[in-house]
C-alpha cells in the first residue's frame, strides 16, 4: 500500500512535470541552435544588445541548455538543473523585455517552432515555464 499523502504525490508530479517539460524544451532548443549554428550566430550578431558577444554566446547558450538537460537526468543534480533552467529562462526573458521596449525589431534567435512566436508570445511562454520551475523548486520533490 502506498502511504504517500496527496500533497506529497502532487509535489512529486509537479517535479516530474517540470523536469520532463524543461528537458524537452532545452534539448529541442539546443539541438535547433546547433543544427542552424550559422543562422543562430547571424541572428545574435544582428542584435544591438548582443552583437559583440555573438560568437561566444552562440556556443555557450546551447552548451548551457544541454548542461541543464544533463543535470535534470539525475536525482542528485535535479534541483541544480531546475535552478539553472530558471536562471537561463529569466535571462532570456529579460532580453525579450529589452527587445520589446526597444525601437528596432530584432529577429528571434530561437530555433524551430519557437522561432515562429512573436516576442510577446515568447515572453508569455517563458513566464509559464518560470512559474513551473519556481513551483517545482519551492514545493517539488524528486521521485524516490
Amino acid at each position: 500500500m502506498n502511504n504517500l499523502s496527496t500533497t506529497t504525490k502532487a509535489a512529486i508530479l509537479l517535479t516530474a512535470a517540470a523536469q520532463a517539460s524543461t528537458m524537452l524544451l532545452f534539448m529541442y532548443a539546443s539541438v535547433s541552435k546547433l543544427l542552424e549554428m550559422k543562422t543562430f550566430q547571424g541572428q545574435l550578431s544582428g542584435s544591438p544588445l548582443l552583437k559583440g558577444f555573438a560568437l561566444p554566446l552562440s556556443w555557450l547558450v546551447p552548451a548551457a541548455e544541454i548542461l541543464v538537460c544533463l543535470l535534470l537526468c539525475f536525482r542528485s543534480t535535479l534541483r541544480t538543473g531546475l535552478i539553472l533552467a530558471l536562471v537561463l529562462l529569466a535571462a532570456f526573458s529579460i532580453y525579450i523585455i529589452a527587445i520589446l521596449t526597444g525601437q528596432a525589431p530584432i529577429p528571434c534567435s530561437c530555433g524551430g517552432v519557437l522561432a515562429s512566436m512573436s516576442w510577446t508570445e515568447h515572453l508569455t511562454f517563458n513566464l509559464f515555464f518560470i512559474g513551473l520551475l519556481i513551483a517545482a523548486i519551492l514545493w517539488g520533490k524528486p521521485r524516490s
